[in-house]
């Protein structure tokens, strides 16, 4: 089994079976973090997630009943800019490292907003209402992220992505950028 990538100065390393199966709910399908754990001594630091009731632009947030949770790690290279998109579920995402630009679109009733975040802050992203993100800076940037979706929808990386411009869900459920 390949090890990650050392992270924060951390070697992780594998756990063993029974601990799999006991936390076997908790893992996410698209990340398998059940299979590492921090090496004994290291503590992990507590992340501020901060107030988790509204998103950047002061909008409130409802969180849907008993949500499955979708846990997912985009790797931005350098001055890329994502799609015009939008979310129909609460996602919150921690900037791990480099500097991004959210945008939110105009409305009829709201102008433009424009918000830049950095490696440690937490942003919880506006719910239906179009925006972009652009990697700003002299590096790329990493986000964990993590939707809170209803239970039974599926869960994979853009079950809680809209595109502005996109074409009709395939078969699978999944839209790609662009289409």
């Amino acid at each position: 089994m390949a090890m990650p990538p050392n992270v924060y100065g951390m070697q992780f390393m594998p756990i063993d079976e029974q601990v799999v199966n006991t936390h076997e709910c908790c893992a996410p399908p698209a990340i398998d973090s059940r299979q590492w754990k921090a090496p004994l001594g290291a503590f992990p630091e507590p992340i501020d997630m901060g107030d988790l009731k509204c998103t950047w632009t002061g909008e409130r947030v409802v969180m849907p009943k008993d949500p499955a949770i979708l846990q997912l790690r985009f790797a931005l290279a350098k001055g890329k800019r994502l799609d015009v998109h939008l979310h129909p579920y609460p996602r919150v995402a921690f900037v791990v490292s480099g500097k991004i630009r959210v945008v939110q679109l105009a409305t009829q009733d709201q102008p433009a907003k424009t918000r830049e975040f950095e490696a440690g802050d937490t942003i919880v992203e506006t719910i239906n209402r179009y925006h972009y993100g652009e990697v700003i800076g002299s590096e790329g940037a990493v986000l964990q992220v993590w939707d809170y979706l209803p239970p039974h929808l599926p869960r994979n990386k853009d079950t809680n992505t809209v595109y502005r411009d996109a074409k009709p869900i395939s078969k699978e459920g999944a839209r790609e950028p662009g289409q």
